[in-house]
């Protein structure tokens, strides 16, 4: 099923408060995008059957769900909405699956989500004949619109203690949170006017210390008109700030206990009604959710700081990026040193804009297209491979993969390892493997794997391809009389020669000591022209130290009529043998 950010983010917040909360979008036919549980006990208990974990992916219109006795409330609804924003007490009669009338009361508010517009709405009973129910039903909306659009989750909590104490009248409202050891630890405090705080003493309140165990029991309440009438253990603890009665209620997430929200009073012994601890009992998940979220978001934050800190200290290249919009979402230290770029801005920036030059868009060698084919699914392998960056020329063995990001969303995950140095040693190594010594040019073995490789393609592409085998002449003399450096240098005049004729595409190799090979992508009329105009380079210039200029014996070959590339060497040597066995003798031009 396709993951549904908003969906999930309602979810998280309402699923497990205590009253009936539906969240619409906010067109026409306002589609239910979330119920909570209590939602479809008041409206549909059947869908609890159908649907046991509240699937929120109901997606149906709100006079589906909420029977409206008016068939025109919906519309109401919406435009009172769109007018003021927001409703508050506001009476409705609805059909019950037994089809008799319900009358409730309802608060709604528009909230924006993204590019997204719904709206949310609490369900409450119309507890007519109770007078503080209105008074109830506006402080438990504040309470939720509250969680719901704050920022500051600390602040919120702080905002609800406070306008939740003062509304009941108490002297303190405090929240211990569970630190999942022997202790708990006081975390969140309102004091009215007068009453001296007790957050700082009550830091590492030990469990064995008080009752915790009762009191943060799946059943409910921990409520005392009367402290007096608690077990010594408690007493001891309560009596000497001067509690008189006071009600506790647990918070959980899902069915773990995470701590709880307590109600001291310090003026009086009172008498806890049914109403005032339902509604406390909905403030506690309120509560409970904003926790939830507040550690969820530590957590976060948390592992974020450990990814950066573990990776600044790695000498790879690390970066995370949004598969969709290409957005940076993280970045090391080694990358901004590497690439020479300042760490301020980054994030948020198309990677391309940020890790290359001269882009306007995805690079061609992007991997997400590839990583896309996966499904986008974490642990479904690493692409690897070796690119060469824009930025810096470095190299760097590339390997990507999908991972679940610290937000929940999947992500682009990429780890460039620089491979400059190796690079640069296969390069050497290569060019001592493939290069002649003296000449500079190919050598025997590197020239036969090139004719070898060109051979096996001409039977799929048929390209004109000639092969030359060039000799040059008089060398034997030249090393009598002139010395061997006379000759090298002889030899490499050739080779030069040859070089600065050919085509980036062709190939020379010296073939033996005094022999070459020139593979030539051309017909063997045009090659024969280009080996020709080789001829006349040399004769314009003299071997430096004899006094005379070099020449060379040929032999031209059409190379694709071969079956074998010893039958096309066999072949261009032959011709060559008889060219240079029809010259003069050229050993007393030479002296």
């Amino acid at each position: 099923m396709e993951f549904n950010l908003n969906e999930f983010i309602f979810n998280s917040m309402f699923k497990d408060i205590n009253i009936p909360v539906i969240v619409c979008e906010a067109g026409d036919e306002m589609i239910v995008s979330f119920a909570n549980r209590e939602a479809y006990l008041l409206l549909n208990p059947s869908i609890i059957l159908e649907k046991p974990d509240a699937d929120s992916s109901l997606k149906v219109p709100l006079r589906q769900l909420m029977r409206f006795q008016n068939e025109r409330e919906q519309d109401h609804i919406r435009q009172t909405l769109e007018h003021a924003g927001s409703l508050s007490q506001y009476p409705l009669k609805l059909i019950s699956p037994e089809e008799r009338v319900i009358s409730v009361k309802i608060a709604a508010n528009i909230a924006c989500l993204g590019e997204s517009k719904y709206i949310i709405i609490y369900v409450f009973y119309d507890d007519s004949d109770c007078d503080s129910s209105n008074k109830y039903n506006d402080i438990l909306a504040y309470v939720l619109n509250t969680s719901y659009h704050s920022t500051d989750i600390n602040q919120a909590v702080q905002m609800i203690l406070s306008r939740v104490g003062e509304y009941i009248d108490v002297s303190r409202v405090y929240i211990f949170e569970d630190l999942f050891n022997s202790y708990t630890r006081n975390t969140y405090e309102w004091c009215a006017p007068g009453v001296e705080p007790a957050i700082q003493d009550l830091q590492n309140l030990c469990k064995d210390d008080y009752s915790y165990d009762i009191i943060v029991n799946p059943s409910g309440l921990y409520v005392s008109d009367d402290v007096s009438t608690l077990t010594e253990k408690d007493r001891a603890i309560l009596e000497p700030q001067g509690i008189k009665a006071l009600a506790i209620l647990p918070l959980f997430q899902h069915d773990t206990p995470i701590g709880f929200i307590g109600y001291d009073d310090c003026m009086k012994t009172r008498r806890w009604s049914y109403r005032e601890l339902m509604f406390l009992k909905g403030v506690g998940s309120v509560i409970s959710s904003l926790i939830i979220r507040r550690n969820e978001e530590t957590e976060i934050i948390r592992s974020y700081e450990v990814l950066q800190t573990i990776s600044d200290n790695i000498d790879s290249i690390i970066f995370v990026n949004d598969l969709e919009t290409f957005e940076l979402k993280f970045v090391n230290r080694t990358l901004t040193d590497q690439l020479g770029i300042e760490s301020d801005g980054v994030l948020g920036r198309k990677c391309w804009e940020v890790l290359q030059k001269g882009m306007d868009g995805p690079c061609p060698f992007c991997s997400i297209p590839k990583l896309k084919c996966s499904g986008f699914a974490p642990n479904k392998g690493v692409l690897e491979y070796e690119h060469q960056n824009t930025i810096n020329g470095n190299w760097y063995w590339v390997k990507d993969s999908v991972i679940r990001w610290v937000d929940g969303t999947l992500a682009h995950f990429e780890v460039a390892i620089d491979i400059t140095l190796r690079k640069k040693c296969e390069e050497q190594l290569h060019y001592f493997a493939s290069t002649d010594a003296l000449t500079g040019v190919s050598n025997r073995e590197w020239g036969i794997k090139i004719l070898q490789k060109t051979h096996g393609s001409l039977q799929m592409t048929k390209p004109a391809v000639s092969l030359c085998f060039i000799d040059l002449d008089g060398l034997k003399s030249i090393n009598d009389i002139f010395g061997h450096a006379a000759g090298d240098e002889a030899i490499n005049s050739v080779a030069r020669a040859i070089s600065k004729r050919i085509r980036k595409d062709d190939m020379v190799c010296r073939w033996g000591g005094d022999e070459f090979l020139v593979l030539l992508g051309c017909g063997v009329m045009d090659a024969d022209a280009i080996i020709c105009n080789i001829q006349e380079d040399l004769k314009a210039k003299v071997l430096e130290g004899t006094g005379s200029a070099l020449s060379f014996s040929y032999g031209i070959v059409d190379f694709t009529m071969f079956d074998s590339v010893d039958a096309a060497i066999a072949a261009a040597d032959s011709f060559m043998y008889y060219n240079k066995n029809s010259k003069p003798s050229r050993i007393k031009d030479i002296r």
